[in-house]
């Protein structure tokens, strides 16, 4: 199948298959990207992952609450190398490069962490319009701060 994509006049045509498997994929990248403190890539992908499917904030905001709590219980653990190499995502344990840069990632946001934490949580009253402001844009501040921290 072919899906057909109207830009700037112009038409692209693009596999439904590739179509799919890059809005599956991207919530995952923007992680590598935010464990990397890559900024621009990081807002890019988000920002593709809303043009593409919109209704997929909430597992975005599942990614960055799944990367701040997990750093964080490291960081919180008396061995957080120890604790990563034990925890199970979606049944699987984590992979030996992924736990390198979730170390590093760990020692550069260092206490930012728990504010970290405090920000996701208000980002989930948003997106559950608890709070009445836009989530993605929420989301967007909160990449930013933590590649800036």
């Amino acid at each position: 199948e072919t899906l057909k994509i109207l830009h700037s006049s112009e038409k692209d045509s693009v596999s439904l298959e590739s179509f799919i498997s890059n809005s599956i994929h991207a919530p995952y990248e923007l992680e590598d990207c935010l464990l990397n403190l890559n900024e621009k890539k990081s807002i890019k992908i988000l920002r593709q992952i809303k043009q593409n499917d919109p209704n997929s904030l909430a597992l975005v905001i599942w990614v960055l609450d799944k990367l701040i709590s997990t750093s964080l219980m490291a960081k919180k653990s008396a061995s957080p190398k120890r604790y990563l190499e034990n925890i199970k995502i979606n049944g699987k344990k984590m992979w030996d490069s992924k736990i390198s840069l979730y170390l590093s990632f760990i020692k550069k946001m260092g206490s930012n962490l728990s504010n970290l934490s405090k920000d996701i949580f208000e980002i989930e009253k948003t997106f559950k319009g608890i709070k009445r402001l836009d989530a993605w844009k929420e989301v967007e501040r909160l990449i930013i701060r933590i590649c800036t921290s």
